[in-house]
């Protein structure tokens, strides 16, 4: 009888951790509409430092991260939560860790390419405009 109690336990508490990590992906979607894109950094910092989370969720928050701190160019948040996130998984999963690193590559690669789009536009305009 106590082995089926544990078991459930178990389960429960595997289930409120996913139902956990969800919340924080629609906490983090709350935080950013009301308070903003700091607010929000700072709470998945939080959500990066709960290490019950799965590597799953964990990845998914460091994604969340890297998202916001590339559109607003937030080097120095992203920095330490990149370095969190490799402490936490460089033993465990180092596919996820190869898996954020690319993502932020990508980012960071579109996120030039679109801001060398923007300058040849301006500069498309003020030539121009001086023609």
């Amino acid at each position: 009888m106590s082995v089926e109690g544990e078991g459930e336990g178990e389960q429960e508490g595997q289930l409120s951790m996913v139902v956990e990590a969800y919340n924080y992906m629609d906490r983090v979607e709350q935080i950013l509409n009301e308070k903003g894109v700091e607010q929000t950094l700072d709470f998945l910092q939080e959500a990066l430092r709960m290490r019950k989370a799965k590597a799953d969720d964990l990845e998914r928050f460091m994604m969340k991260t890297i998202d916001l701190s590339v559109e607003h160019l937030n080097r120095r948040t992203l920095k330490d939560d990149l370095s969190l996130y490799r402490n936490i998984m460089q033993h465990d999963n180092n596919k996820s860790l190869e898996k954020v690193h690319k993502y932020l590559r990508d980012s960071i690669e579109a996120k030039v390419a679109n801001i060398q789009a923007t300058i040849n536009e301006v500069v498309e305009i003020e030539d121009v405009d001086t023609a």
